[in-house]
Order: C-alpha cells, then structure tokens, then sequence
C-alpha cells in the first residue's frame, strides 16, 4: 500500500527542511528497506545520513539482549527508554516505527497487556517535545472491522491515516486511498483522497476520492471542424 514509502517519504521531506528523522525498523534490515526505495522510486538516502539528517536504526539488536532459550521477556518500560534515548542521542524531531508488531510481543494475546504496552511506548514518546512520531501498523487480510492489527492502535494515537485500495464497481478500476480518520485537536475533517505513486516524486495526492471518480463520468466531447 506504500506505508513504507509514506514514512520515507516523511522523513526525507524533513531532512531537506534541516529536520533529523530516526527510521526505527525491527524485522526488516535498514539496507534493504534502502534497497528498496532505490531501486523503486530512485531515492538515494545515504547523502542524508551522511550529513546526520536520518539515521535508519535496525532495533533488531536490542532484542537480542533480551533472548532467552528462544523466547523474548521485554518490559515496555524498557522498550520505551531506549527509543527516548535513542531520538535524544541524535536530537530527532521526526520519528517512524515501521511497523509497530515487532516491538509487541505476539505471543501474548491479551488485549489489556498489549494495551498497556502501546501505551507505555505512546506516552513516553509523547513526553518529547518538538517530535512527530509516526508508526505504522497493518491491517490482517479479510478484517473488515478492525483499522488496526491489534485493534488498540487507534485509541492511542493522535491521528489516524488508513491506506487501502478501492474497486470502483462500476469500472472495476482500482485506487489507492488515504482515509484521514482521525487528527486529534485538529480542524480536519475525516476525508479520503485518491493518491498514486511516481518515480521520483513518491506519494501524490490526486484529490478528494468522490471527485477524482465523478471525473472518471464525466461526458467527453469532441469538437468537429
């Protein structure tokens, strides 16, 4: 769906406005998300590592500290502190989880712990000034109700963007759609907007999805001469 190009997108937007951003990634190497956004939109991200504008951490390593016979015992207090730590070290006014479920310990099914975790790690990077955080989460296929893997994503967050692709019944032509549901505290209305993806540019916005498909009927005329 592009969550993974709308965080870089995010990101590379704020190093070129002289802002720092922290790409945090867990089941994912940082060089192959790299990999990716070049080989797909043409974007070369080491010049702003290079002058310290992002900083791709592979959080895979904490991790490792706290295995155990194959089995992971992690405090979210724990968790948080480093991530604090971590957006403090490099002095980051924009941060992206990508995705959050591997900073959640799958095995435990209990809605309240997971909840609780959420909000341990929301709270704590709440309390930094001056930093967007953005974390993405998806949605399991064929969930028709829930806007989140967990279903307590939403709750926490301040705002809400869903991504999801739209069919067209009449067409069967299929769109991107962005679904601003949620901006806390904000004047925005919930909207959805058709977007595209373009080499080099990344996520494009083509407007309001009810106006972008009354365009797809509207009569076309040819001119005689």
């Amino acid at each position: 769906m592009g969550k993974t190009i709308f965080s870089l997108q995010f990101l590379k937007t704020g190093a070129e406005m002289g802002e720092t951003g922290i790409y945090i990634t867990v089941d994912e190497p940082s060089e192959d998300v790299k990999r990716g956004v070049q080989d797909a939109l043409g974007w070369n991200l080491e010049p702003y590592e290079q002058q310290n504008k992002l900083v791709m951490h592979d959080f895979r390593t904490h991790f490792r500290l706290y295995a155990s016979d194959d089995k992971l015992s992690i405090d979210p207090k724990n968790i948080a502190k480093i991530l604090v730590e971590t957006v403090r070290k490099y002095g980051a006014q924009r941060v992206v989880i990508d995705p959050i479920a591997p900073l959640l310990i799958t095995s435990h099914q209990d809605v309240l712990w997971i909840r609780e975790y959420m909000r341990e790690l929301v709270f704590n990077l709440k309390k930094l000034k001056d930093v967007t955080t953005l974390i993405t989460s998806e949605i399991p296929t064929g969930e028709t109700t829930k806007i989140s893997r967990f279903g307590v994503e939403e709750y926490l967050a301040s705002g809400v963007i869903i991504m999801h692709l739209y069919e067209d019944e009449r067409t069967h032509e299929i769109y991107r759609v962005m679904y601003i549901r949620k901006m806390r505290w904000m004047r925005v209305q919930p909207i959805k907007l058709a977007f595209d993806i373009y080499e080099p540019y990344g996520i494009l916005i083509r407007g309001k999805l009810s106006q972008v498909l009354a365009a797809q009927y509207q009569p076309q005329y040819e001119q005689a001469y």
